[in-house]
């Protein structure tokens, strides 16, 4: 998301950009926002994904009312996280998203239910071979996935200037 949201969004900003300047949010802010919302919400979604964590045990909500304290815990993240995004301000480093951009990050996050039910799918033998992105054994200049990472936030900083 943090590659193709100034894309998706057609939100202009650079990485040199302040996130908040004379108190006031820039494009940077709303990304940064739609980047942390998303985060939670994929967070949110993948907690009910690991409600039933049986290679056969696809339906997540199964049970779901008689657990009260669950739904205590989900309410009280989401109502945090809306406070934070529309409240939190310059102090959270956030901003107020439009009700748009608030649907995107909950569907962004929705994405985690539909590839906990596929991962669910696929035989032992598929998952298996799925190669770790991120290793915590490897030095930081031998992660292929930082590396990417970096060389896309160097550009995006020099193609804005």
């Amino acid at each position: 998301m943090y590659f193709f949201v100034d894309n998706m969004w057609d939100i202009e900003y650079s990485n040199s950009m302040e996130i908040y300047e004379h108190g006031d949010p820039t494009p940077k802010a709303v990304v940064f926002t739609m980047i942390f919302n998303t985060f939670v919400w994929l967070h949110i979604f993948n907690e009910f994904n690991c409600r039933k964590v049986g290679a056969t045990q696809y339906n997540m909500f199964d049970g779901l009312i008689t657990n009260w304290m669950f739904l205590v815990v989900i309410s009280a993240i989401i109502a945090l996280q809306v406070l934070l995004v529309e409240y939190g301000g310059e102090a959270m480093q956030t901003t107020k998203l439009s009700a748009k951009q608030h649907a995107a990050c909950i569907m962004w996050g929705a994405t985690s239910l539909l590839f906990g039910t596929i991962l669910k799918w696929l035989p032992n033998k598929i998952t298996e071979k799925i190669p770790a992105l991120v290793s915590e054994d490897k030095d930081l200049k031998d992660d292929k996935l930082l590396a990417a990472f970096n060389s896309q936030a160097k550009a995006k900083v020099s193609t804005k200037q």
